[in-house]
Parts: structure tokens; C-alpha cells; sequence
């Protein structure tokens, strides 16, 4: 805001504060990094500090050895695995959708695009348990189809 405007807003409207940005508008910007830093860094911090020193004395050998076991090995493979199965599926699919839609004139070209960016708008977290949900025993969809799987065994998913 300049001089001028700060000014005219002033002589129309005395009985308002005149509002000035601290250090010059670097103070959101600093505000902003530290509530990064406090609710990114922090817990990150915190995780390190627990898998070095699980008993508060400085053990590195105790992470290395977690690090270096075969169940974290294999939890290590099994999710770069996902990950890239995900994201080629993820090209081929989104690339063949965005092609149908930017070359072709079909019908329902917003609904077939809201289908596929809605995914996107759902948190992964909230899925994966209206999936865990929807193959459970207590599944109000699948019990409607008489395929609910029997009270006591595990989740399929």
C-alpha cells in the first residue's frame, strides 16, 4: 500500500488504526516459516532423536540394525515397489483419460473428468479406511448382497 492510499484511507477514516506491515512485510513470511518449522520439522526432529537414542543415551548401532533387517529391508522393497506399480498405472491411465478428453468430442466430458480428479480431492487416509470398511464384516453394501465375509475372519484388504 503506498503513501498516498494510506493516507486517504486515514483522512476518510480517523477513528481506524493505521495498520503497517511489521519488518517491513517480512513478518508473515518468518511467521509462516516457523509454524512450518514448529509443525513439520519438529515431529520429524523427534522421530530422528527416538530411532538414535531409544533410551535417551546416543545408540546408532541400535538404528543401524533395525535399518538393516530383513523385515525393513523387504518393507523398504514392497513400497518402492507399490509406489512405482502406482505411478506407471497412474500415467497410463490419467495419460490414455487425458487424451479421450482433449482430442475426442465424447459426451459427459466434466462428469468423466470430476470422476478422475476426484481422487484426487480425497485424502488417501480417509480411503483406504472407506475401503477397509466397505469389505469388512459389518460392510452395509456387501451384507445387502449376501457376500459380507463371516464374523470373526480377517479384513481381505
Amino acid at each position: 500500500m503506498t503513501l498516498a492510499v494510506t493516507s486517504e484511507r486515514q483522512r476518510r477514516l480517523p477513528f481506524l488504526p493505521r495498520l503497517e506491515a511489521p519488518m517491513g512485510g517480512r513478518g508473515i513470511v518468518l511467521a509462516v516459516i516457523g509454524i512450518a518449522l514448529l509443525f513439520g520439522a519438529w515431529p520429524f526432529g523427534r522421530l530422528i532423536l527416538a530411532a538414535l537414542a531409544p533410551s535417551g543415551t546416543f545408540a546408532p548401532e541400535l538404528a543401524l540394525t533395525e535399518i538393516t533387517s530383513r523385515s525393513a529391508i523387504s518393507a523398504t522393497l514392497h513400497t518402492l515397489e507399490t509406489g512405482l506399480v502406482a505411478a506407471l498405472g497412474s500415467i497410463l491411465l490419467g495419460g490414455a483419460v487425458a487424451i479421450l478428453l482433449a482430442v475426442t468430442d465424447i459426451r459427459g466430458k466434466k462428469p468423466l473428468a470430476l470422476i478422475f480428479v476426484f481422487s484426487m480431492m480425497v485424502a488417501p487416509q480417509v480411503a483406504a479406511l472407506a475401503f477397509l470398511s466397505l469389505t469388512g464384516q459389518s460392510s452395509p453394501v456387501l451384507g445387502a448382497l449376501g457376500l459380507s465375509p463371516a464374523p470373526g475372519t480377517p479384513n481381505p484388504l
